[in-house]
């Protein structure tokens, strides 16, 4: 297997096709930047304004729009306004294409707006997929289980939370999908974008596969990403198929590449890319310092009563001196300011907690209303203890639920296994 050293002049070989190809693609970039340029960042905002603007004109469905900021941002690309989004883009780049196509016959340009396409795929697909790869190794994108996430029923889990949490569990799997992600920065670079193509498209098929059939909102990206590595690789399907189940010998085209008889101009258009690569990569490291710092925060806010507690069966009676109501079953004290309360099945409520460490004074309420008053302490095994402010000598204990001592945390690898521990 050799490489070509002729390539192409645009794919697709049809002129019209290819104007809507490439219409689209750039469309679809603008809007669905998902923070790959930092550079179209900027001017998202202003993009999504016009695009809201747009829509709210052409569909019946207004409330189905982003009303705020943080309807853009709230994690789901798979948004009403996202396809609505995605259909006008459509429609814009098959109207643009047929203008295009019958304004300017003559296509002399196309060989250079093709190595322009093929590029910006290129990065988006390369950042996009550097950006995956450093949430996983870092461990910011999927965490081990927390305890709400350990006290709660797995038929209550839906699908996207069930993968996540089965995804979370193992940091050795993330760091290992983390590492072959990175390897999409492969195709920022000429000579091993066809191999970083390849490699985009496996890794790209299985983030697919997950948002499908887990139902993560990220269907529109992902897909994206598989179609913009399949077309990365369409100049050579030919010759993979030669390679692949003919056995022969074949010549990969190269991807086209820009260059000029004048030594500035190239000198400019390296400088330019590594100005790009540098920036973005700086520009990926202020958000994920940013999320770190944010994980450290809340890793900062944990109660000092950190745990799950229930009641035990000999204590039940103690429930109506303290007006615990019959239905609590867990007690799930996570952050400082909020408990979680389970019931019997597992269905969750906050309420809000003010604790005084000094005077071991424990306050629970909902919406500024006082639910429990009590002191407490906590005795050698980690139970909580309650008593009464005007009666101490009725006391309530919370068993704690060791959740350090279970398999998801004490379980290793195992070479050998002569059953399968399958519980």
């Amino acid at each position: 297997m050799e490489l070509n050293n002729q390539s192409y002049s645009h794919f697709p070989n049809n002129p019209f096709i290819f104007k809507f190809c490439f219409l689209f693609i750039v469309f679809f970039i603008l809007i669905f930047n998902n923070n790959s340029f930092w550079f179209l960042s900027i001017i998202s905002p202003f993009t999504h304004a016009a695009l809201i603007f747009i829509i709210y004109f052409i569909t019946e469905n207004k409330e189905a729009l982003p009303q705020s900021k943080y309807q853009l941002t709230n994690g789901s690309g798979d948004t009403h306004y996202a396809w609505y989004a995605l259909l006008l883009i459509l429609i814009i780049s098959i109207i643009g294409a047929i203008c295009w196509h019958y304004l300017n016959r003559k296509d002399k340009n196309l060989s250079l707006l093709h190595r322009i396409l093929t590029v910006v795929i290129r990065y988006y697909v390369g950042f996009t997929l550097f950006k995956y790869g450093l949430v996983k190794i870092l461990g910011l994108q999927f965490n081990f289980p927390s305890l709400l996430s350990l006290t709660e029923p797995l038929s209550q889990f839906s699908p996207m939370g069930l993968a996540w949490r089965f995804m979370g569990f193992s940091y050795g799997y993330q760091l290992t999908m983390g590492i072959i992600e990175l390897f999409g920065l492969l195709l920022l670079f000429k000579k091993t974008s066809l191999l970083g193509a390849c490699i985009s498209l496996m890794v790209s098929v299985q983030v697919l596969l997950i948002n499908y059939f887990f139902d993560v909102p990220v269907k529109m990206v992902s897909t994206a990403l598989v179609i913009f590595s399949l077309f990365l690789l369409a100049p050579n399907i030919k010759q993979f198929y030669r390679l692949f189940f003919s056995n022969q010998q074949v010549m990969l085209i190269r991807d086209p590449t820009f260059h000029s008889s004048k030594k500035w101009v190239n000198r400019t258009l390296i400088a330019c890319k590594y100005l790009i690569i540098l920036s973005c990569f700086g520009f990926f490291g202020f958000i994920l310092q940013r999320n770190i710092n944010t994980l450290k925060t809340l890793n900062k806010d944990r109660s000092s009563l950190y745990g799950a507690y229930f009641i035990p069966n000999e204590e039940y009676s103690k429930r109506k001196h303290f007006n615990i109501p019959a239905d609590w079953d867990l007690l799930v004290f996570q952050q400082k300011n909020h408990v979680f309360i389970r019931d019997q099945v597992g269905s969750l409520k906050a309420l809000t907690i003010d604790l005084d460490t000094i005077k071991k004074d424990l306050y629970l309420s909902m919406l500024k209303e006082n639910i429990l008053q009590v002191h407490y302490q906590k005795d050698k095994d980690g139970n909580l203890i309650f008593t009464l402010p005007q009666n101490d000598t009725i006391t309530l204990r919370l068993n704690k639920i060791n959740l350090d001592d279970i398999d998801l945390k004490t379980r290793g690898f195992n070479w050998i296994q002569n059953f399968p521990y399958n519980k």
